[in-house]
């Protein structure tokens, strides 16, 4: 018999912001500097795979691909994005579907960003 192993969870790497020796399989977010670091109380955040120290890269699970796109405006990393009217993503604000995070920072529209990809629209 044959079995197939479905995984739902792409993989991101980033340094680590501080010490995360001791913080395997805990939640983590993306910092607007685009490093890991502990996730607070109702931060968006990603489990840890591994067990850097502060400047090691780290790995995060993040659901969905992970994509490319230009931004419609600035965006750090670490901010829910959304869809603006041309199709591009930009930070999303309340009552927003969002369509990912950004693990990448961009300065300017037009730049591209990297974000995780959450279809689905849940709701900022």
């Amino acid at each position: 018999m044959s079995v197939t192993k479905i995984d739902p969870f792409d993989t991101w790497s980033a340094p680590a912001a501080e010490d995360l020796s001791s913080h395997q399989f805990y939640m983590v977010k993306v910092t607007s500097e685009g490093k890991l670091a502990l996730a607070g109380a109702d931060e968006r955040s990603f489990a840890l795979q591994d067990a850097p120290k502060e400047g090691e890269y780290g790995t995060i699970a993040v659901p969905g691909p992970i994509v490319k796109a230009p931004v419609g405006a600035p965006v750090n990393a670490g901010e829910l994005l959304t869809s603006n009217a041309e199709g591009r993503p930009v930070k999303a604000e309340a009552g927003d579907a969002i369509i990912g995070t950004a693990l990448t920072s961009a300065d300017a529209a037009g730049v591209y960003v990297t974000f995780t990809s959450n279809p689905g629209g849940a709701k900022a």
